[in-house]
């Protein structure tokens, strides 16, 4: 008999709600690293967006943006090319 075989019964049962109850786990670590990561991206976008409405249309003018570029820019877009 090898030294990794089981001689319970039950045991085998139990390794294998064990071996669920690992692999659940790290899907639900995995799931709240990725709800994470979203919710500080909607935190910089809410973030970038109060702080490009806050700007005059000169300030906006002076960086390259309009008024009409605040969505795309806060939402991760880069500004639009120079006319």
């Amino acid at each position: 008999m090898s030294s990794h075989s089981i001689t319970r019964p039950g045991a085998v049962q139990l390794y294998a709600f064990a071996r669920f109850l690992f692999l659940s786990a790290r899907g639900l670590v995995a799931a709240a690293r990725s709800l994470d990561a979203w919710l500080v991206m909607r935190q910089r976008t809410a973030d970038a967006r109060r702080d490009l409405r806050s700007m005059t249309d000169r300030e906006l003018r002076d960086i390259g943006l309009t008024r009409s570029d605040i969505e795309y820019v806060a939402n991760g877009g880069t500004r639009r090319t120079p006319q």
